[in-house]
């Protein structure tokens, strides 16, 4: 500002401030500072509240032998120095600067200086104020949270998964280094354009529908739920990703959170898996019925009479030849519910004719570690859509396990019951019970307890994974009941098909009501 252009100041250059204004900075968090503009900037006047700032009373630091500019953080100095020269030299009326001053009692404090320089009616500076306001709790605080932000960033750059964020219009907000190393963009390349350029057709056309049919009505088909998808990298080549997507509110907005991961490698490795297995499955099929077949010829004396010693060996050799069939029918279909070549014929049936069915099929596999199966409840006329085939090798599954498990002598129940929407099929036993550690991975592939009672009975560990999928894929579950030491229920849950007669009252209900 031109000098003569400045207002008249006289009332300020005469003394120290008076007392009007001594009592304003007397106990206020704001300190006043009047500095002389000479050489090492002299305090002309200090506040009687300057001790509540940085420790000194007003009487050391009006002392000849007190520098102001010695309490200035170092890393401060030829900054502060810089600005005030720069404002000075630019005839300011006004700055604010933030430093750090250095507490008598050893750490600094953030100030916020809220400057005036004084002028002459020549327009020469004859002292500056500064009014001195402590910004330690709020900077710590800013500081606190630049340091959080920098963590966080740093975390979202060095997470393995995509992070990506839209905003309602389907516009990309943020893209972290994982997602640019996936989609092979940069940052830059993606931020403000729509996420549809990551998506291979149809999702590429039929994003925009998906989104705006779910902000008007608010079904979902993704959001909260992990799927896997196919997306498309710069390059134009696509790939298999599992994405799974969350929504919050920032400034009354909505933002969606992407979470992807390229499973390109484990789709490749589960492919290569379930291709050995198969094949290996089908080789070994062909030889093992070229040796069952002859055992159980000579056992049912197809060549006469066998030696004692000669039957035993070949019983030996036939019960382990059905164990070997038993794992590559388990290994087959896994295979096949993996591929999604497990064929279901669903048709409405009764539930107790199949149940005594599989209980009878049971019964020899029982006898041999001398179990008794016996069916304690019934449920007579319940239906359910199932694939009889399947249901039989869930309930056959649960049956060859609680006959194994359970002691000598033992007793294995079956229950029917109907309940709410649906019947459930238990299997009870009296065997050990499962080992809480093991709870967690009963229905994984090739689980087994660890324990050498377990080994000893043998068994595939995949039995209960497959009764899992085969249940699930026709609209059930199973799950298991078990106190380690008493016994385990195993049991499926089945929707129930209402029959004729519960269809007509049913009908006859709604139309009173």
């Amino acid at each position: 500002m031109p000098v003569n252009e400045k207002p008249s100041v006289a009332s300020e250059v005469a003394g120290p401030p008076g007392p009007n204004v001594e009592e304003l900075f007397s106990d206020g968090p704001v300190v006043l500072f009047v500095w002389k503009p000479k050489p090492g900037w002299p305090v002309e006047y200090v506040s009687r509240n300057v001790a509540g700032l940085i420790g000194y009373s007003p009487t050391e630091i009006l002392s000849p032998a007190f520098y102001f500019i010695d309490l200035l953080h170092p890393d401060d100095l030829q900054r502060t120095a810089n600005d005030i020269h720069n404002h000075l030299k630019n005839n300011a009326s006004q700055f604010e600067q933030f430093y750090r001053l250095r507490h008598k009692d050893g750490p600094y404090r953030w100030i916020h200086d809220y400057t005036r320089p004084v002028y002459n009616h020549s327009g020469q500076i004859v002292r500056i104020q500064g009014y001195l306001l402590d910004q330690t709790p709020r900077k710590q605080a800013e500081l606190a949270l630049a340091e959080n932000a920098r963590q966080t960033q740093a975390i979202l750059d060095n997470v393995i998964d995509g992070i990506i964020t839209i905003d309602e219009n389907r516009v990309v907000t943020s893209f972290n280094r994982a997602a640019e190393r996936i989609f092979e963009y940069s940052a830059q390349e993606v931020l403000g354009r729509n996420v549809n350029m990551l998506m291979p057709e149809p999702y590429h056309s039929e994003h925009e529908g998906y989104v705006n049919n779910y902000l008007q009505t608010g079904v979902t088909k993704i959001i909260g739920i992990g799927r896997e998808v196919e997306a498309r990298r710069k390059s134009g080549r696509t790939f298999p990703m599992e994405l799974s997507v969350s929504e919050i509110s920032h400034n009354g907005k909505r933002v969606f959170i992407g979470m992807v991961r390229d499973i390109t490698e484990r789709k490749r490795m589960e492919r290569m898996k379930n291709e050995f297995v198969a094949t290996v499955s089908h080789e070994l099929r062909t030889p093992l019925t070229s040796i069952s077949g002859p055992i159980s010829l000579l056992l049912g004396g197809a060549l006469g009479e066998l030696p004692e010693s000669a039957r035993k060996m070949l019983e030996v050799a036939h019960k382990n030849s059905l164990r070997l069939a038993n794992l590559i029918n388990d290994l087959l279909d896994m295979e096949k519910i993996a591929a999604g070549k497990m064929p279901f014929e669903l048709s409405t049936q009764e539930v107790m004719p199949m149940v005594e069915q599989a209980v009878h099929l049971s019964q020899p596999h029982a006898a041999q570690y001398q179990v008794k199966l016996s069916l304690v409840e019934r449920a007579d006329g319940v239906q359910v859509r199932v694939d009889g085939q399947r249901l039989q090798q869930i309930l056959t599954n649960f049956l060859s396990n609680a006959a194994k498990f359970s002691p000598k002598d033992g007793s294995v129940q079956v229950g029917v019951k109907k309940l709410d929407g649906q019947v459930r099929i238990r299997v009870s036993d009296d065997g050990p019970g499962i080992p809480t550690e093991f709870r967690s991975r009963i229905f994984q592939k090739f689980s087994q307890a660890d324990s050498s009672d377990t080994r000893q009975k043998g068994g595939t560990g995949l039995g209960l994974a497959i009764a899992k999928e085969l249940a699930e894929k026709m609209g059930g579950r199973v799950d298991f009941e078990s106190e380690h030491g008493q016994g385990s229920i195993f049991y499926v849950d089945l929707p129930l098909v209402a029959t004729k007669a519960e269809r007509v009252v049913d009908d006859f209900r709604h139309s009173e009501s």
